[in-house]
């Protein structure tokens, strides 16, 4: 069986991470999932014949073999703690597992996905949110939601976000076991958003020159990152609040001021600039517009080039008649 799932777009960005061993982030964070229409991963895992000596697993991304890392190795050790903490049973024997080893890793990743890898528009997000309910399908191991998110966060930081629609936090939950600590929760949205839209301008389709990972260890102990944690806690309020409140106008520049602060840290700390001139350009004229002259529309930026807005048809139809000349790329948000 295949599984799917579709990219999120964090609106309080995660940006930093704690335990390392457990891919925690360093602070909650806010998103909005995409709907699987426009982009996507789809992912299904198969048994592979390793009677000619070869164990372990594989992976395969459009076609092409992708190096089994660390991401992957912790994402599978994770499947095994938790099945062995639930006491689930399995396909890979008929009595509840005891030890970690009983879940073979014998197996074929196979993977596909329509957004651009590795260029800021949450293509890992997706791919380990497809990644672990392929597993979960394969293994039979019918974890719920709650510690998939747990899990999809092992292979990538914002994958736990891509595990539910709509608008999703990620929390910390002092009383679970350390692996299951941090964890997406979805959040109530005023109905007035559920017209929201995003569109996204697509500014290059190329990885990016420095990842996120690199980028997040880099910014670690550098005093404008602490600084911006010690900000977040207030910043997930105002949007959780805006979000239940539909305030758009509250939502537009809390989730301004998070995108900018977090690129003026990468740009400190490791000299790094993601987004293109040409991108701050058009989200200084997005603001502008929105700020005098009514637009209700609002960028963000990821680790990369590319800009996604969020707004409202009538809105977007504006923008793309007064700046003909990008390529835009129209999703729905999964509501």
């Amino acid at each position: 069986m295949q599984a799917i799932a579709a990219p999120n777009v964090a609106l309080i960005k995660y940006w930093g991470k704690g335990d390392q061993k457990t891919n925690s982030p360093a602070s909650g964070s806010i998103s909005l999932t995409l709907s699987a229409e426009a982009l996507w991963a789809k992912t299904k895992v198969l048994s592979r014949d390793v009677s000619k000596g070869v164990i372990g697993p594989t992976m395969e991304i459009n076609g092409t073999r992708a190096v089994v890392g660390d991401s992957l190795l912790r994402l599978l050790d994770g499947f095994s703690q938790c099945a062995h903490l639930t006491g689930v049973s399995t396909s890979c024997g008929s009595s509840t597992l005891g030890v970690t080893e009983e879940l073979s890793r014998d197996i074929s990743i196979v993977s596909q996905t329509n957004i651009p890898v590795a260029s800021g528009v949450a293509s890992s997000a997706a791919g380990a949110a497809a990644l672990a309910l392929a597993l979960n399908e394969y293994y039979r191991t019918n974890f719920d939601r709650k510690t998939l998110s747990c899990l999809a966060r092992l292979y990538s930081g914002s994958g736990a976000r891509s595990m539910y629609p709509g608008a999703v936090e990620m929390v910390y939950d002092i009383n679970a076991h350390p692996l299951l600590h941090w964890h997406a929760v979805p959040l109530a949205v005023h109905p007035s958003f559920h017209s929201l839209e995003c569109l996204i301008l697509l500014f290059s389709c190329t990885p990016k020159p420095l990842s996120s990972t690199e980028a997040m260890n880099r910014c670690i102990d550098h005093p404008s990152q602490r600084a911006r944690l010690a900000r977040v806690p207030a910043r997930l309020d105002r949007c959780r609040s805006a979000l239940q409140r539909g305030c758009f106008n509250d939502l537009a520049e809390v989730c301004e001021e998070d995108w900018k602060c977090m690129h003026s840290v990468v740009q400190e700390a490791t000299g790094v600039t993601y987004i293109p001139e040409d991108g701050r350009t058009f989200s200084d004229w997005v603001t502008t517009q929105r700020r005098t002259a009514g637009l209700q529309a609002f960028c963000t930026y990821d680790a990369g080039p590319n800009c996604i807005v969020f707004g409202f048809p009538e809105d977007f139809s504006r923008i793309r008649k007064i700046q003909p000349h990008f390529q835009y790329l129209a999703c729905k948000i999964a509501w």
